[in-house]
């Protein structure tokens, strides 16, 4: 496996220490974050993307995030994932609100 960037170590160790079911695959361009290997983040190009969908949509834009976006023969696609922002990275009950609402979807 390629070499794991810092911030996705930083957010793998120390922002989800507690629990040790949490696990990265790499993919093409990025990174898959798993817990109890279901996919509820990607880590791509420096910017770490959240699972959304009905439940947790308005979470994220309230905060304004960013859409996950990438490159489709000749136009932008996007998938339902949204930057996580950095307030809730550094609120630990947050947190985990936020990933347990990605994995409900």
């Amino acid at each position: 496996m390629k070499k794991i960037p810092e911030f996705l170590t930083y957010f793998l160790e120390d922002c989800l220490w507690w629990e040790q079911s949490f696990s990265v695959k790499s993919m093409f361009s990025g990174y898959w974050i798993y817990k109890y290997w279901k996919i509820f983040a990607i880590y791509r190009m420096s910017e770490l993307y959240f699972k959304v969908w009905k439940n947790n949509l308005e979470d994220y834009q309230k905060h304004n995030s960013k859409i996950f976006e990438y490159q489709r023969k000749w136009k932008a696609a996007h998938i339902s994932y949204y930057t996580l922002p950095e307030e809730i990275l550094e609120n630990r009950e947050e947190l985990n609100i936020w990933i347990n609402k990605s994995l409900e979807v």
